[in-house]
């Protein structure tokens, strides 16, 4: 009974071998799948091609913004109050927003603000 006992307590030198093996793949699949999974999200964030182009630092790059994104950027650049907004899809597919401010109390302006949040035209 005793020398059976002492048999099942060693590990068979095959099996630890499997093991050490299967340890050394799961590592390598688990330290390699983030780094698939970054390079399959494609490029990061790009600064814009357009020189004039202005991007506020607090507005991340890539995502689009909706309208009332896009009216909380002109209220912060204008300080006005919000006549009037509207999104607008151009020819090639892109979308923006015009947005009528009343600048000074006094002054109607037509602010336009592109998907990725950049202010084109004041």
């Amino acid at each position: 009974m005793e020398q059976q006992s002492e048999n099942s307590r060693q590990t068979h030198p095959r099996r630890r071998r499997v093991s050490a093996r299967l340890l050394v793949v799961l590592g390598v699949v688990c330290t390699a799948v983030p780094f698939v999974a970054l390079a399959a999200r494609g490029p990061g964030i790009q600064s814009p091609t357009n020189a004039n182009a202005f991007m506020q630092p607090n507005r991340p790059a890539g995502r689009f913004v909706n309208l009332n994104q896009a009216i909380r950027i002109v209220q912060e650049e204008s300080g006005g109050q919000v006549l009037s907004a509207k999104s607008v899809r151009g020819p090639e597919g892109s979308q923006r927003h015009r947005i009528r401010v009343l600048v000074d109390g006094e002054r109607v302006t037509t602010m336009v603000v592109d998907q990725h949040g950049r202010l084109l035209r004041r």
